[in-house]
């Protein structure tokens, strides 16, 4: 397993085959970069998990380099299973329109998902492997 600290957050290639980044307290410009470039670096077809039970406020430009993960990575997948962790309904709400924005101009699909807990989470990951 590979894993990448990015300030308090982090990004793991997991196991089961899925990227899972956690997010830690407030999400800055420099860090969605960093993670970013990570994901561009590590994800293919297949799962991403987003952990968001720990996840601070989340800045306009971080939000603008998170909605910028498509350039590379969806020119490369066709179908990407984003699963968000812990998200309550704000986030839940963010979490949907990063996605639609990063997608709107791309032929990928991404299914969005919500899991309570990390474990449901995985199991879902190896229940499509």
């Amino acid at each position: 397993m590979s894993a990448w600290d990015v300030g308090l957050h982090g990004v793991r290639l997991l196991d089961e085959g899925a990227l899972l980044v956690q997010y830690r307290g407030d999400v800055e410009r420099t860090h969605a970069s960093r993670i970013v470039e990570l994901v561009k670096t590590h994800l293919r077809d297949g799962w991403m998990l987003v952990d968001v039970r720990e996840v601070g406020y989340i800045g306009q430009e971080a939000r603008r380099e998170l909605t910028g993960l498509h350039n590379d990575v969806v020119s490369r997948a066709r179908l990407i299973d984003v699963g968000f962790i812990g998200a309550d309904l704000r986030t839940r709400v963010l979490m949907i329109t990063l996605v639609a924005a990063a997608t709107a101009l791309h032929r990928v699909r991404v299914r969005v998902h919500f899991f309570d807990t990390h474990d449901e989470a995985t199991r879902a990951v190896s229940a499509t492997r």
